[in-house]
């Protein structure tokens, strides 16, 4: 999801390879009609505006997209960022969306591939790629990040596949998993993971972290100091986890959290899932905005500013 500058909420529809445009000209909290903008992608997932243009992530390619004629609707495309991950098709894990992100200010571009297998070792999946605004310059920004959808430090390691958190190790001798194949683990390894940083917050595992919106200020008093978080929700877990937005409450030095807690759940029922919550975005009257993208695929708003 994203809103264009004038105020109309974008979505990419991953399953018919469409971007939608959903007026709320009334500003009664519910889209007065669905436009499509854009058609015929390869499983759209990502999408930002940015100066001027509209910018869609694929498998493969981000396609830059500009509506000449001011009429909401993008006639000409080009290919932005062509053969990512060198082409390399989609393998056992599961990972083929993209998230894209602009830095204005500094004008750069940066893009997140997702790794091709549970575990396995792999130069060209698995991390952060930073571009300049205008398409060129790429360079590895970030390594052993197996899905990101968020920002991470310049150079930074994240532990795929060899550990997690601040530099645990995954258990070597388990037999399923695909952990004992990395074996043996060499001095560069080691090295890579103790240049691991403690992360600002742990969730539980298989989760699946989807989206993280900073509250506008405008939001009560209790969520201006943090950040809210999508959990789309395991899918092969004994104990099923996620299925809900949850809220991190930074301290006061904003580089740490110090709680989290529910905001938004009941996704999910004596282990059934009727939804997933996926995307999260804010409206410039401060309002949140929430994506299912399975089982139900809606759009809410979770909650008005104040």
């Amino acid at each position: 999801m994203a809103w264009s500058p004038d105020s109309v909420l974008h979505v990419a529809n991953k399953s018919s390879g469409e971007i939608l445009a959903l007026p709320d000209r009334t500003h009664d909290g519910e889209a007065d009609i669905t436009i499509v903008v854009a058609k015929d992608f390869e499983s759209p997932h990502d999408l930002e505006f940015y100066n001027g243009a509209l910018y869609v992530a694929e498998e493969l390619r981000v396609v830059r997209l500009t509506d000449a004629n001011n009429d909401g609707l993008y006639e000409t495309r080009s290919v932005f960022i062509d053969n990512i991950a060198q082409g390399a098709q989609l393998g056992g894990g599961g990972h083929d969306t993209r998230t894209i992100v602009f830095d204005a200010k500094n004008k750069k571009m940066y893009l997140s591939i997702g790794s091709s297998c549970n575990v396995c070792r792999e130069d060209h999946r698995a991390i952060i790629e930073q571009y300049n605004d205008d398409g060129t310059g790429r360079r590895v920004f970030a390594r052993g990040v197996r899905n990101a959808v968020g920002e991470v430090r310049d150079g930074g390691f994240y532990g795929h596949p060899f550990a997690w958190g601040d530099g645990r190790y995954f258990d070597f001798t388990v037999p399923v998993g695909g952990y004992r194949d990395l074996l043996p683990i060499t001095a560069a390894d080691s090295a890579l993971v103790r240049t691991m940083v403690r992360p600002a917050a742990l969730i539980q595992a298989h989760s699946a972290l989807m989206a993280i919106e900073f509250p506008d200020p405008s939001f009560a008093a209790p969520y201006r100091n943090g950040a809210f978080v999508a959990l789309r929700g395991s899918w092969n877990r004994k104990d099923p986890t996620g299925y809900k937005v949850v809220y991190l409450r930074m301290n006061a030095d904003n580089k740490s959290v110090a709680s989290i807690a529910d905001f938004f759940r009941g996704f999910a029922h004596n282990g059934k899932a009727w939804a997933r919550p996926v995307g999260l975005e804010t409206d410039a009257r401060g309002n949140l905005y929430m994506s299912s993208d399975a089982e139900e695929q809606f759009i809410a708003i979770v909650s008005k500013s104040r």
